[in-house]
């Protein structure tokens, strides 16, 4: 099975948190992670047709499927396993109020965790 990639804010302590506690959990080798910053992530979303310059978006790429903010963080439960599947039941809930939600944790990040000194994963 190809890796999905995870790109996240690397300066973001939050995003940094979430991903480090999804890399110590993916006893399946099944995530990459790349911070936006990084040269890699910038050529991975160029492949996807996507901007390498929006931190305020999660993405997940995985295969020929590219999925930002709720759907990306839905589908990365998924992948982890476990009780993390039950994830699944948020898409009850219609994607432009999951996004909602998202967009508003992304842009009040920073305040709630602080910026990250310096980045775990990726480099």
């Amino acid at each position: 099975m190809e890796q999905a990639i995870l790109v996240y804010d690397g300066d973001c302590g939050l995003c940094g948190k979430i991903a480090g506690y999804l890399a110590s959990h993916d006893r399946r080798g099944r995530f990459q992670f790349l911070p936006f910053q990084s040269q890699p992530a910038r050529e991975a979303l160029n492949v996807c047709g996507l901007p390498a310059g929006d931190p305020h978006t999660v993405v997940l790429i995985e295969g020929n499927a590219v999925r930002v903010k709720s759907e990306a963080v839905i589908r990365a439960a998924i992948l982890l396993g476990g009780a993390w599947k039950m994830a699944l039941f948020g898409k009850i809930i219609p994607r432009k109020i999951r996004d909602f939600f998202y967009d508003i944790v992304a842009r009040n990040r920073y305040f709630l965790s602080g910026r990250a000194t310096a980045c775990r994963l990726g480099e």
